[in-house]
């Protein structure tokens, strides 16, 4: 009895896959079999999405300080970073060269994890927010009334577009004439 079901079995199965090569429609795929004949399935072109493979548009702000958050982040540059960092570090192309473009939360993070290097976390969310604030100050971001805050989506959000000096005349000395 046992021998006849599998026999019936390989029976079925063989006549299913000789039935399958010999029907040129079970070919195309069950999805593609439905959209042409099952018209709840067909799409114009215009409900079709297309994956253009262009990243989603962020917004970015500029970042925002008050200046006595740059005034008190001054107090704590001076006695914890300026033994080994200088101002200049900071400012013009130096500072575009190194953090053009970048988020924030790249300095914020790398500052209050690393720094001071003698003691590596050391100082307060405070006081790491208020010398990236000096910072941004040194680097030519113009202070507001809104105070630079600490959690991680305004940080991340925040862009550090530096925009260059616009470039200076250049004079020319007309060459005399005889």
């Amino acid at each position: 009895m046992r021998i006849a079901k599998l026999s019936l079995s390989a029976l079925m199965l063989v006549s299913a896959c000789e039935r399958a090569e010999s029907d040129a429609s079970l070919a195309t795929p069950y999805a593609a079999r439905l959209a042409t004949t099952n018209p709840a399935y067909v799409r114009t072109a215009a409900t079709v999405r297309r994956d253009t493979g262009a990243k989603p548009v962020e917004t970015f702000a500029l970042p925002q300080y008050t200046a006595a958050q740059s005034r008190e982040g001054a107090a704590v540059y001076s006695a914890t970073c300026a033994r080994c960092h200088a101002n200049a570090q900071w400012t013009g192309d130096t500072f575009a060269a190194a953090w053009q473009d970048r988020r924030l939360s790249d300095f914020h993070d790398l500052i209050s994890v690393t720094m001071p290097q003698d003691n590596p976390g050391g100082l307060t969310p405070r006081q790491y927010l208020d010398v990236t604030a000096y910072v941004l100050e040194l680097a030519g971001f113009p202070s507001g009334n809104v105070e630079l805050r600490g959690d991680s989506a305004t940080l991340r959000h925040t862009r550090l577009a530096i925009t260059p000096p616009p470039p200076r005349a250049v004079t020319t000395n007309p060459v005399p004439t005889r």
